[in-house]
């Protein structure tokens, strides 16, 4: 492996590595699909999204991400609910990434965005072809609960949802405090604690602030959002959203549940796939 120390420093601060493990290794590989599986996809190793215990709540050997977005036939996005873009991907034997999980793959390809195979995946997060990086993650934000729900079920939604049995044995919901949490810039709620948690809670990630820096990245200042600006009187569930937009990389957590936008399918498994074209592991081709 050609790791530079940045790299391998990036990924452990990434998943809150303070000792001496392994390093986390993102791979790429080239892949053609059969039956109903026609994009190809990238292979990420060593996932793992971890809540603001530092508790790992969501972890993957080998994640397998779609290179694009779901389009039509024609090539157009495909637009969805929270719960439609759950209910569809599983129909496809994918699943709908977790806001936590688009956050942890995120980071994964920035750490090898030299790569141009996998920078590309990664600059849909700020443009997907229509002026926007908007992803529709598979959480919910019960202000009420005070949960952010990652892999809601059917009974988390009390409106726009459905009776597909969605993200079966999936769910995890991590508690925050909803009085005081505001709408601010990421950077400035890194030094508050009722919106850093909420932060941690809803990115899966143990330092944050490298959402800082991928929003730098993109240009953009990456900026927390939630309802009216202050949530401490909110009793709704909202959807997420996860994107840049305008002058910001917003993590959003205060749209209505009838909101639609993009959906990008994962899979845990290799889907009965022949490896075509280059393979990547770092920067080696192999």
């Amino acid at each position: 492996m050609a790791y530079t120390p940045e790299e391998v420093e990036w990924m452990r601060k990434a998943m809150g590595i303070t000792d001496e493990p392994e390093p986390i290794k993102p791979v790429i590989t080239s892949v053609s699909g059969i039956g109903d599986i026609t994009a190809d996809y990238i292979c990420l190793e060593n996932i793992a999204c971890v809540d603001a215990d530092g508790n790992v709540f969501e972890q993957y050997p080998n994640l397998y991400v779609r290179r694009d977005i779901e389009k039509d036939a024609d090539g157009k996005i495909l637009y969805f609910t929270a719960y439609d873009a759950a209910a569809h991907l599983e129909q496809k034997a994918m699943r709908n990434p977790s806001f936590a999980l688009h956050c942890n793959i995120a980071a994964a390809l920035y750490a090898q965005r030299q790569e141009p195979e996998l920078n590309k995946v990664l600059m849909q997060y700020k443009d997907k072809g229509n002026g926007n990086g908007g992803h529709k993650p598979n959480t919910l934000i019960s202000y009420a609960g005070q949960e952010v729900m990652h892999n809601p079920y059917d009974s988390d939604f009390p409106s726009d949802g459905g009776n597909s049995n969605i993200n079966t044995g999936r769910r995890v919901a991590l508690g925050f405090s909803k009085q005081g949490l505001k709408s601010m810039p990421l950077e400035q709620a890194l030094n508050d604690s009722v919106a850093l948690r909420f932060a941690k809670q809803l990115t899966g990630m143990a330092n944050p602030e490298l959402i800082v820096e991928l929003g730098k990245y993109f240009g953009k200042e990456a900026h927390l959002w939630v309802p009216n600006g202050d949530a401490s009187n909110c009793n709704d569930t909202r959807a997420a959203w996860l994107g840049c937009s305008y002058y910001y990389f917003y993590l959003n957590a205060y749209y209505d549940l009838s909101y639609s936008n993009a959906a990008r399918g994962v899979r845990s498994e290799q889907p009965g796939l022949r490896a075509v074209g280059k393979k990547y592991k770092g920067k080696q081709n192999v």
